[in-house]
């Protein structure tokens, strides 16, 4: 994952699936935290991460793949989230490498 960090710049989170993981993060509460639980857990009883009833998660995704325009709960729609989730994290967070750093000066 830092072999990917280092080579990712912001204008490379600017690809569909990332800005639908930001939409589904403005426009449903919870989203994200949903959406992390269930990719990192083999099934729908990922709700426990969350405090939440598996029903409960599972009637969420509909909904999320509503906004994301996939489906998560599917292999490929999985492998979507993950990478997107990444992309997300790394340029979210602050830490991309790549991309311009101010100096103590505040200059590039």
């Amino acid at each position: 994952m830092g072999i990917i960090a280092e080579r990712i710049s912001p204008a490379d989170a600017q690809v569909d699936d990332v800005l639908a993981i930001r939409a589904a993060r403005d426009q449903i509460p919870g989203a994200l935290p949903t959406l992390t639980a269930f990719s990192e857990h083999d099934s729908l009883r990922a709700g426990a991460a969350l405090y939440l009833h598996h029903s409960t998660l599972q009637a969420r995704i509909p909904r999320l793949a509503t906004v994301l325009g996939y489906r998560p709960d599917t292999a490929l729609g999985r492998h979507r989230l993950h990478i997107a989730l990444a992309l997300n994290r790394i340029t979210s967070t602050g830490y991309c490498p790549s991309a311009p750093r101010r100096g103590r000066q505040g200059q590039l």
